[in-house]
C-alpha cells in the first residue's frame, strides 16, 4: 500500500491533490494551479521535512511522490 493512498481520509475537503517530487511549490489557484481569474495571489511553500503541504487560499494539498513512485 502506498504512503499516500489514504489521502482522502486526511485531506477530505482538498479540492485538488497533487503529486509533486520536490518540497518547495508554488499555487495561484485556478486550474490546475496556474493563475486565472479565478486564480489567488502566487504563493510559494515549502513543505520542510514533511511530505505534503496545504495552500492557505484554495486548499489544494501537494504531496511529494513516495520513493517507490507511487501516490
Amino acid at each position: 500500500m502506498s504512503a499516500h493512498s489514504d489521502l482522502t481520509d486526511i485531506y477530505p475537503n482538498a479540492p485538488e491533490i497533487v503529486v509533486v517530487t520536490g518540497h518547495r511549490v508554488s499555487c495561484a489557484g485556478g486550474q490546475g494551479g496556474g493563475a486565472s481569474a479565478l486564480g489567488h495571489p502566487k504563493v510559494w511553500m515549502d513543505m520542510g521535512q514533511g511530505t505534503s503541504v496545504e495552500c492557505k487560499y484554495c486548499d489544494r494539498v501537494f504531496i511529494i511522490a513516495d520513493d517507490t513512485g507511487e501516490h
